[in-house]
C-alpha cells in the first residue's frame, strides 16, 4: 500500500539507541555512561565533551578506547478499530558502538582527534511492520462490505530492518592562555548512512462473492484482478447493443424491445450491486462497469507485493569551539559550541516498490547547533560533583519542513557524582533528564521524540599507573507520548509511543 513509503522516513533516528538529542548521541564514553554529566571533563573524553579542558592533561600521549552494548525497545499502540493487532514492537540492538579518542599534550598546547557514532547506531527490526501502513490493509474488509461484498478479515506479511548511523571524525587543538583560561577550536566531519530493507506482501482477504464462493482467504490482488476482469467482460458484453444504437435505452426498455432477456437484465443489474439505478442507460452502465474494472485493477496494484531496498548517504562538517575556566583549584567549568551542520542525504535505490524514492534524490537532514556547559566541583579531594546543561537548536535545522513541528528546542540536564574509594578505584553515578521540544505534528510511528529520565553508574579502576579501566551501566525510561490522528470515516484515534533503553559500556584509557 502507498503508506509503506513512510517506512523510509526513519532517517531521523529509528535505529538510534542513544541518550541525547533527536539526531545526536551524547553517550560517547564509558565515563559518560557511569556519570552522565561530562561537559566539564578534563579526562580523555573531553575530546568530545570539553576540548578546551584537554590542556589540563599531563604532558604526553593519551589514548581512549570505548565500546557500548545498547538495547532499545520501542512499542507503538494504535487504537484504529479495524487493525488485527493494535500493538507493534520494535527492537534496536547495538552490540558494537565504539568510540576512540587521542590527544598529545605539550606545555600549553594539546592536539586531539576522536571518532565515534555521534548519531544513531544499531539495527532496528519491526517484524510486524507499523500501523501507518497497515491501516490501509485493515480498511479492505470494511470497504468491500460497504460495496456489497461481505468481508470480515485480512492477513498480511510485513517486516522491516533499518540502520541509521552518523559517524563523526573530529580534529582540533587546545591552548592554555593562562592558569585559569583555555580555549579550543576544531571540526568534526560527519558521515551519515541509512539503510532500509522492508516489504509488505501476501495480502489476503475473505470475501464472499462469485469470484470466491467459499468465503475462504484469497490473495487480494488475485481477487481484485478477477473482479476487474468480470467487470470488463460485462462492459464488453454491452458493446453490441451500443453499436446497434441501443445505448440510450434502460435495461427494462431493452428487455421490452427484445434486445435482452429477463435473465440478462438481472445479471447485468445485479453485477453493479448498490451502484445500479433503474434510470441508468446501457451506455452509462457500460461506463460504470469500465470504471469499476479500472478501480479493481488499481486495488490489485495497490495490494501487490511491495519491496524496498534503499541506502542513503551524506556528509557534513561541524566547526566546534570551546572554553575551559578554572577559577579555583576545586572548580572547573567547560563550555562547548557546535555550529549547525548542513547535511544532505542522497538515495541509492536498488528496489522501490512504492515509486517514491527516486535514485539520486537528496533530502535535508541537518545536525542542529549545540551549546553545552558544565561544572565540576571537588567538595573534598576524593569527592567530586558535576552538573551539565546541553541545548540543541532543533528549531533552526533544515529537515525539509519537519522542523516546523518543533515547538521548543530540546535540552539535557545532568547531575553526577564521583568518589575515590581507594587510590586505584573510584565509583560514580548520575542522573540525566531530557526534555524534548517535538510537538504532536512531529510525532509518528515512524519517528518520534520523547522526554526521558536516565540513571547511570559504574566504576573506574587503575590497572597500572598508565592504564585505567572504566565499566558502566545505563538505563533510560522515556515518558510515554501520544498523538491524536484523524482517519477518514473513523474519526480521531489515539496512537501511543513507548520506549526504553539499556546500555553497558567498557573503556580503556592509556597514557604515556
Amino acid at each position: 500500500m502507498r503508506k509503506m513509503i513512510l517506512l523510509l522516513a526513519l532517517a531521523s533516528g529509528a535505529a538510534a539507541a542513544n541518550a541525547g538529542g533527536i539526531l545526536t548521541n551524547s553517550n560517547q564514553s564509558a565515563q559518560y555512561v557511569r556519570m552522565l554529566s561530562r561537559n566539564a571533563s578534563t579526562e580523555m573524553d573531553a575530546v568530545y565533551y570539553n576540548p578546551a579542558g584537554l590542556t589540563l592533561l599531563k604532558d604526553g600521549f593519551h589514548l581512549s578506547f570505548n565500546n557500548q552494548f545498547l538495547f532499545q525497545k520501542r512499542t507503538i499502540e494504535n487504537d484504529y478499530p479495524y487493525l488485527n493487532n493494535n500493538s507493534y514492537a520494535g527492537d534496536v540492538t547495538t552490540p558494537i558502538f565504539p568510540t576512540f579518542f587521542a590527544a598529545y599534550k605539550k606545555d600549553n598546547w594539546a592536539i586531539f582527534a576522536g571518532f565515534g557514532p555521534t548519531g544513531g547506531g544499531g539495527k532496528a527490526t519491526f517484524n510486524n511492520g507499523l500501523p501507518s501502513f497497515e491501516t490501509e490493509v485493515a480498511n479492505l474488509p470494511v470497504l468491500l462490505s460497504q460495496k456489497g461484498i461481505p468481508t470480515t478479515m485480512y492477513t498480511r506479511d510485513m517486516a522491516f530492518d533499518g540502520t541509521s548511523v552518523i559517524y563523526g571524525g573530529q580534529l582540533g587543538a587546545s591552548y592554555k592562555v593562562n592558569e585559569w583560561l583555555s580555549v579550543s577550536a576544531g571540526a568534526r566531519l560527519s558521515y551519515s548512512k541509512n539503510t532500509y530493507d522492508g516489504y509488505l506482501r501476501d495480502i489476503k482477504i475473505n470475501p464472499i462473492s462469485p469470484a470466491n464462493p467459499s468465503g475462504g482467504f484469497i490473495s487480494a490482488p488475485e481477487f481484485f484482478k478477477a473482479l476487474a476482469t468480470n467487470a470488463a467482460g460485462a462492459a464488453a458484453s454491452l458493446q453490441p447493443l451500443i453499436a446497434g444504437n441501443a445505448g440510450g435505452l434502460t435495461l427494462q426498455q431493452a428487455q421490452a424491445a427484445g434486445a435482452l432477456t429477463p435473465a440478462q437484465v438481472a445479471q447485468i443489474s445485479g453485477g453493479l450491486g448498490s451502484s445500479y439505478n433503474p434510470t441508468m442507460t446501457i451506455a452509462t452502465i457500460q461506463a460504470t462497469y469500465t470504471g469499476i474494472s479500472n478501480a479493481f485493477n488499481a486495488n490489485a496494484a495497490k495490494t501487490a507485493d511491495k519491496y524496498v531496498d534503499v541506502k542513503q548517504t551524506g556528509t557534513g562538517v561541524t566547526p566546534i569551539i570551546g572554553v575551559n575556566l578554572t577559577p579555583t583549584s576545586n572548580i572547573n567549568i567547560g563550555i562547548r559550541y557546535e555550529f549547525a551542520t548542513k547535511l544532505k542525504i542522497k538515495n541509492d535505490t536498488k528496489i522501490d516498490g512504492t515509486g517514491s524514492y527516486a535514485d539520486g534524490k537528496e533530502t535535508n537532514s541537518d545536525l542542529p547547533a549545540i551549546l553545552a556547559a558544565g561544572i565540576d566541583y571537588k567538595i573534598i579531594p576524593d569527592l567530586k560533583v558535576s552538573a551539565s546543561l546541553t541545548h540543541y537548536f532543533d528549531k533552526d535545522a533544515n529537515w525539509d519542513g519537519k522542523e516546523k513541528f518543533i515547538t521548543d528546542n530540546l535540552y539535557e540536564l545532568a547531575f553526577g557524582m564521583e568518589y575515590n574509594v581507594t587510590e586505584k578505584m573510584l565509583v560514580s553515578g548520575g542522573f540525566l533528564y531530557v526534555q524534548t521540544g517535538a510537538g504532536q505534528g512531529y510525532q509518528s510511528d515512524i519517528s518520534y521524540s520523547l522526554s526521558s529520565h536516565s540513571v547511570g553508574f559504574g566504576t573506574g579502576y587503575k590497572v597500572t599507573n598508565k592504564l585505567t579501566l572504566n565499566m558502566a551501566m545505563l538505563y533510560t525510561q522515556y515518558v510515554e507520548g501520544t498523538r491524536m490522528i484523524n482517519y477518514t470515516n473513523v474519526g480521531s484515534i489515539k496512537e501511543t509511543y513507548k520506549k526504553s533503553n539499556m546500555g553497558f559500556s567498557i573503556g580503556f584509557d592509556y597514557h604515556f
